[in-house]
């Protein structure tokens, strides 16, 4: 299992929870946002990527999020032959993703348009297509290889302490 904390924050910080017997290695843990990845070899060659970010409604100033694709970008740019999974609460409700446009009250207009055209230019495809707050869909699940992906299912919010 691998975290990231926020100091002095209720509900905030990051987990990836690997299976036993799975290997891997924490290849990233930000010190400027709430953001970690692992990595999985699957074959010599082969590596699976898995990102983990949550962008807190109390950080709605655009130099977080900046800050936070700059690193998504770094990663993706150093393991650019790798399968990647970037999975996380954005906090980005306005985004229409069949159409990839932004909708309803757009007073972040300029972070929506960065991430989705972060996205375009990373070549990532965001896959949940269900509400995961209210009528919003907040919590993401974005990769490169969206074949290799069958199905997204919602589970139940579990509060992990640690």
């Amino acid at each position: 299992m691998y975290s990231v904390e926020t100091e002095n924050v209720k509900n905030g910080g990051v987990l990836i929870a690997i299976k036993k017997g799975i290997i891997c290695q924490q290849i990233y843990c930000s010190k400027n946002v709430e953001l970690i990845a692992v990595q999985i070899n699957i074959t010599d060659t082969k590596s699976l990527i898995i990102v983990s970010v949550y962008r807190p409604p109390s950080k709605p100033d655009i130099n977080y999020f900046k800050q936070m694709l700059l690193e998504i970008n770094e990663l993706k740019f150093k393991f650019k032959n790798s399968t990647f999974w970037i999975s996380g609460d954005l906090n980005l409700p306005d985004i229409n993703w069949p159409s990839m446009t932004i909708e309803g009250k757009m007073n972040q207009k300029e972070i929506y348009e960065i991430f989705l055209d972060t996205l375009n230019n990373l070549d990532l495809d965001q896959l949940v297509d269900f509400p995961t707050r209210k009528d919003n869909i907040l919590d993401i699940f974005c990769t490169n290889q969206p074949t290799l992906i069958t199905k997204i299912k919602r589970y139940p919010i579990y509060r992990i302490t640690i």
